[in-house]
């Protein structure tokens, strides 16, 4: 729950491959993780990221977008950020969350999707990411 009893919804990408070229993941309601296409207005919340299968990357570099080629950011661009350990069993995973600190979202078409632009520094990584959000 966020605050005012509003429920978080949340948009999910399925796990994809990065480089150390920006590339970009829809964040959406996805078969295998759920969730619901970001409402036309709502406020976002958090970002959730679940690292696979890192090959000598040591940080990595994300923002938000309206669209898939990234030349209309929603959040301003967040670099060189170090992975954290998360679960260190097998298979070992690292992860990283941000507050969006309810930023306001708003496009004019329903269900219009946001894009996570990310790339990390060297290497590739495997990611997940889930976008929580709440409607306004």
């Amino acid at each position: 729950m966020s605050a005012g009893g509003i429920q978080n919804k949340y948009s999910a990408g399925s796990e994809a491959s990065l480089g150390t070229s920006y590339t970009a993941i829809e964040l959406k309601a996805d078969g295998t993780l759920g969730g619901q296409k970001v409402a036309s207005q709502c406020y976002l919340d958090k970002l959730l990221f679940t690292w696979s299968s890192i090959s000598t990357a040591a940080s990595f570099s994300w923002y938000l977008a309206y669209d898939s080629d990234g030349k209309f950011p929603i959040t301003d661009p967040q670099e060189s950020i170090s992975f954290k350990d998360g679960k260190t069993t097998s298979p070992a995973v690292k992860v990283n969350a941000f507050d969006l600190a309810g930023a306001a979202y708003r496009h004019t078409n329903q269900g219009q999707s946001v894009f996570l632009i990310a790339k990390v520094n060297a290497g590739s990584a495997k990611v997940e990411a889930v976008l929580l959000w709440r409607g306004r």
